[in-house]
């Protein structure tokens, strides 16, 4: 919820804050964070989901992957490309908050009555099971033009709003990958003391 909320206050809407900030608050909704692409980790300038406009809002197309929670997650912050000149890099992107069912398992398909398709299946990560990560497929999938962080002036800011939310993401990341570290170095350290080999 934390980078959704840092997101909507920096560059939010008044409408958009009134709306979402409460319930991400009381943990009404769940959300998750769909900005890696399989072409496209570090490189989030170069993502290539796509926003099209159309009469009231955006029609997402692509592919997301290391997206946590969201499976079970009722909404998802999109960083999609609603500029299509590739030249535009991070000045091309922008913010979406998409609204799906909530699906506990590993798999989901979900569809809106004008014909989209949101499919997600969890990734398999060794070691780090207690958050499913899942990759996303968007097709057509239509997203109202009231949920692009900021509005109209909001487009083109996504990236720089998502980076900002990013940094204590980071830092809770690398504790984790600290602690797993230092729990396999130990495990190691125990083992080798008292394994019989002959």
């Amino acid at each position: 919820p934390e980078i959704l909320t840092r997101a909507l206050v920096a560059g939010g809407t008044e409408e958009q804050k009134q709306h979402w900030l409460p319930k991400l608050a009381v943990a009404e909704v769940m959300p998750a964070v769909a900005v890696t692409e399989p072409d496209y980790g570090s490189d989030v300038a170069g993502m290539s989901v796509t926003a099209r406009p159309m009469d009231g809002g955006w029609m997402l197309n692509g592919v997301k992957t290391w997206a946590t929670f969201a499976g079970r997650a009722e909404t998802l912050l999109v960083l999609a490309r609603t500029d299509p000149d590739l030249k535009k890099g991070a000045k091309g992107l922008s913010l979406f908050i998409v609204e799906k069912p909530s699906y506990p398992g590993h798999e989901f398909v979900a569809t809106q009555p004008g014909g989209g398709r949101l499919e997600g299946k969890a990734d398999r990560t060794p070691g780090y099971r207690g958050m499913h990560s899942f990759t996303l497929a968007f097709e057509q999938w239509f997203v109202p033009e009231t949920h692009l962080v900021g509005g109209p002036e909001g487009a083109g800011r996504g990236f720089y709003l998502q980076m900002a939310g990013f940094g204590a993401g980071r830092l809770q990341t690398g504790g984790r990958a600290c602690g797993v570290a230092q729990a396999a170095l130990e495990k190691t350290a125990e083992y080798v003391t008292q394994r019989v080999q002959f």
